[in-house]
């Protein structure tokens, strides 16, 4: 297993363990799998400050997630509730999102 190179990687991680235990919900990754993910998306419910539960996505590229944004965002082909992402980790590290380009192009 390996071990994460950020302590806040890890504290996602935990705290994600925590709060679903043996719940699930539909393509929740399990530990190992997030543990040697190369994206990590964590997600959580705008609003939902009763019971807070965040979502995990893994991916194997960052153009997976890019995908898996768009499709979320104009498709609504996921099958996870409408969710803000709050945090990524590529490699166990964080990055962050410093801008998001949308390309328009002539209808036919």
């Amino acid at each position: 297993m390996l071990l994460p190179k950020n302590q806040l990687f890890l504290h996602y991680v935990e705290e994600h363990e925590r709060a679903w235990g043996k719940h699930d919900y539909k393509g929740r990754p399990t530990l190992s799998q997030l543990m040697k993910a190369k994206v990590v998306g964590f997600w959580v419910v705008p609003g939902n400050g009763a019971t807070f539960r965040m979502y995990v996505t893994i991916h194997s590229s960052f153009k997976e997630l890019e995908r898996f944004i768009n499709n979320k965002f104009w498709e609504h082909k996921t099958s996870l509730p409408s969710l803000k992402l709050s945090k990524v980790f590529i490699a166990q590290q964080e990055v962050k999102i410093t801008g998001v380009k949308i390309l328009f192009d002539k209808s036919e």
